[in-house]
């Protein structure tokens, strides 16, 4: 008798137990993940780029990270003054460092040919022409905007300076690489203006 009991509960146990399992329900049957999220306990795991609920939301952003206090809008960073590159990994200024070889010819000087040195200045996109006009005491600034150089109106030596110039050819190569350069030098009402 008391084994007809137990059997009887352990049998009544396992049907309880088949019942309650039967009728669990399926998580994910009702969800639709989107953008090839996949369903896991009835939420979306969603692929890289995507979020929300449903991986309904493309956030072109999640995966990029932009340097130099660049930041990503629609999948692009917008880099900050002075850097450039796919990520603002690249510091615009340092492709015009070096010597160059001036040749010029102003429309009140005579022509002229002499080296210059551009180096670093205080700000990301600041260079300093050393020996400007063939003056070694003469250092000039200009700001870097990625291929262009400008030089903001400034008084060096009694002598107002302004121009802009553009970096071409041999981007990749250094020694073919050349600034078209146009700038003023005025005094006393006389504009000295330099061509490329």
């Amino acid at each position: 008798m008391l084994r007809t009991f137990i059997a009887t509960i352990i049998v009544t146990l396992s049907v309880f137990t088949l019942t309650l399992y039967s009728c669990e329900k399926d998580a994910c049957k009702k969800v639709n993940c989107q953008n090839g999220g996949l369903c896991d306990n009835g939420g979306c795991v969603c692929p890289t780029g995507y979020s929300g609920a449903r991986c309904e939301i493309y956030e072109p952003c999640m995966t990029i990270t932009c340097m130099n206090g660049g930041t990503c809008v629609d999948g692009t960073c917008n880099c900050a003054l002075g850097f450039e590159g796919q990520y603002c990994e690249t510091i615009s200024r340092n492709k015009f460092f070096g010597l160059w070889v001036v040749t010029e010819d102003g429309t009140t000087s005579n022509p002229a040919q002499y080296t210059v040195s551009l180096v670093a200045g205080s700000t990301a996109n600041e260079v300093r022409i050393l020996n400007f006009r063939n003056t070694s005491s003469n250092s000039v600034i200009a700001f870097v905007y990625q291929d262009t150089i400008r030089i903001l109106p400034q008084n060096i030596g009694g002598f107002d300076i302004s121009g802009e110039g553009v970096l071409t050819g041999g981007l990749n190569t250094p020694q073919d690489q050349k600034i078209d350069f146009r700038y003023k030098v005025s005094k006393d009402g006389v504009t000295d203006d330099f061509g490329v």
